[in-house]
């Protein structure tokens, strides 16, 4: 059976709901049958040290967050390093969820528009709760191109890979 690698794909923000999903992506797989939890890995974005030291220092501070992160000058590689997450993913799960709305989620729309769209062959989930055809960003023409399936939330997508992949 293949080894298989998702890349997380979403906006990443002083929300804790912006970290939450991957984290109980993380806890999810640990439950699984060895064999399942051995064939997936998760490419969180938000597991490095600036990520973490922004978000335990400006917790529910959008401002504060927003600034601090664009002073680090390990910004300026933020896209080739998305870029080759992409790459290096066998799957994509792409959050769509806008949990705060006065940043824009211009990241993920990116990594789904430029690099997914570049590598059709790569499954991608989207995640969003609500209608993904009602919702502008996600009924995006862009956006439609490059997600293959729409669920409700992390779980239901790595659900449905495990079905596909391993079952």
């Amino acid at each position: 059976m293949r080894h298989h690698t998702i890349y997380l794909v979403g906006q990443i923000s002083s929300d804790p709901r912006s970290y939450e999903w991957r984290k109980n992506l993380q806890k999810h797989l640990l439950i699984q049958d060895p064999f399942i939890s051995n064939s997936i890995s998760l490419l969180d974005p938000c597991k490095n040290s600036m990520n973490l030291d922004l978000i335990r220092q400006n917790k529910h501070d959008e401002a504060a967050y927003n600034s601090d992160a664009f002073k680090h000058n390990s910004m300026n590689i933020l896209t080739p390093l998305d870029a080759g997450y992409v790459r290096e993913s066998t799957i994509g799960f792409a959050n769509m969820n806008h949990f705060t709305q006065e940043r824009p989620i211009i990241g993920s729309y990116f990594e789904l528009a430029w690099y997914y769209h570049d590598y059709p062959w790569k499954p991608v989930i989207g995640i969003f709760n609500g209608n993904p055809k009602e919702s502008y960003h996600t009924s995006h023409p862009f956006v439609q191109a490059a997600v293959h399936a729409w669920v409700q939330s992390e779980l239901d997508a790595l659900n449905l890979i495990i079905k596909q992949c391993f079952i």
